[in-house]
């Protein structure tokens, strides 16, 4: 049963992305079915063999989080319950993607699974962008149209701030294994597939997500610099560092020049100082006010979790469309989950963080310390893009930061050896 759990997690990674990141109905309730089946068999086994499990009391803020949800749905605090339900169903399946990488990816060879298929998904997925960017005919797949509305799509996502939200949270690994010590194959292959990631990234234009991709560099690097150099070998490791940045820096200006969106990417960041851009930011400011308006009506338990599009239509200053989200991952968790699922939140992020910075503070070569500094930084990425955008609606982006949690939650796991 570990094996069959251990492999639903990597077809999920590799899989989920393509149908618009499983942002499609029928795709989110497959991939979220399938995890919670296996993970109903695989824990039954789990506590009747008496087996103990790594992640400790850090889900305990996100079985609380579910219980809220719950709540929520059964006793008339959520005004649509439907909606809240399936949103419970969904963050369980993230729950369970998590609890099962703590537990059964701690082994380095698993973790390097792990890594090959995040660095394979990253740079088909990326690749397949680009090549349909070269040869768009205003349809998805050459054949499909644009749902849910979608504006500015890019690759399998009807929105390129998907996109770049997914290809963010994908490459925080990548990045950082690149520039760690590990062998020199693996440090290229990474290298190539961030440089990838990163060419279109800047190709889909999106300038949130070029910031967030911007964070995940930073940070990875940064975490980096505090991996064990010996003296004898600080040369050789200085030049294959060398290699690999030049490596990542020459794969992402290809694809760059290969577009010819320079220029085109220059104006659309000089477009934060137009007009154009102002009104675009009032109608954001406009949504934010109405959800401040929200939350102080319900500052408890909120509307219900995945109800802000109902919620909102009581708030509604601005007559323009209907949004679905706040435009604020922060402003929305507090608007639907009121300030006992922000708090819960936080928790859950504290948590995380304080391991994850355990496990890196100890200068180390091995390959686990560098997937956890990836880890950190694809999260910080996330949580920089949530601020002005919504990534998390996407579950392949979620998938893969649900194993990344699960990657720092396991690294304190006796399993795992150096």
């Amino acid at each position: 049963m570990d094996l069959i759990a251990r492999i639903s997690i990597l077809v999920l990674l590799l899989v989920t992305p393509w149908p618009l990141g499983s942002r499609l109905p029928w795709a989110a309730t497959a991939s979220t079915g399938l995890i919670l089946f296996v993970f109903g068999i695989w824990l039954a086994k789990h506590v009747w063999q008496g087996k103990r499990t790594v992640w400790g009391r850090s889900l305990v803020p996100v079985a609380a989080f579910l219980g809220l949800g719950i709540v929520q749905a059964t006793t008339g605090h959520s005004v649509y319950p439907f909606g809240t339900w399936l949103e419970v169903g969904e963050l369980a399946g993230y729950a369970a993607v998590m609890a099962l990488s703590a537990t059964l990816l701690a082994q380095p060879a698993w973790q390097r699974r792990v890594l090959g298929v995040l660095c394979l998904s990253v740079s088909v997925v990326a690749a397949f962008s680009l090549i349909q960017y070269f040869t768009w005919n205003g349809m998805l797949f050459w054949s499909y149209e644009s749902p849910f509305g979608g504006t500015s799509p890019f690759g399998p996502f009807n929105n390129r701030n998907y996109f770049a939200g997914y290809t963010a949270a994908a490459s925080g690994p990548c990045v950082a294994v690149a520039l760690s010590s590990a062998t020199l194959r693996w440090r290229v292959a990474c290298g190539a597939g961030a440089g990838v990631g990163i060419g279109a990234v800047a190709v889909s234009m999106s300038r949130a997500g070029i910031l967030a991709m911007a964070v995940c560099v930073v940070v990875a690097a940064g975490l980096s610099t505090q991996r064990s150099t010996m003296r004898r070998s600080s040369r050789r490791t200085s030049t294959r560092t060398a290699v690999v940045v030049l490596v990542i820096l020459g794969v992402a200006a290809t694809a760059v020049l290969a577009a010819g969106v320079g220029p085109p990417l220059l104006d659309r960041f000089q477009a934060l100082a137009t007009p154009d851009f102002d009104r675009s930011a009032i109608g954001r400011l406009a949504i934010w006010s109405d959800t401040l308006e929200m939350i102080k009506a319900r500052p408890l338990v909120g509307f219900g979790l995945d109800t802000f599009v109902w919620a909102h239509l009581r708030f509604r200053t601005n007559g323009d469309g209907f949004p679905q989200h706040a435009h604020s991952e922060y402003l929305e968790t507090l608007a639907e989950a009121g300030a006992i699922g922000g708090a819960l939140a936080v928790w859950f992020l504290i948590a995380v963080s304080i391991q994850g910075f355990q496990a890196v503070r100890t200068p180390s070569r091995s390959l686990r310390v560098a997937l956890v500094r990836g880890a950190l930084a694809s999260w910080a990425a996330i949580l920089v893009l949530s601020l002005i955008d919504f990534p998390t609606v996407i579950p392949a982006t979620n998938y893969v930061l649900a194993v990344l949690a699960g990657t720092i939650l396991g690294s304190g796991s006796d399993s795992v050896h150096e």
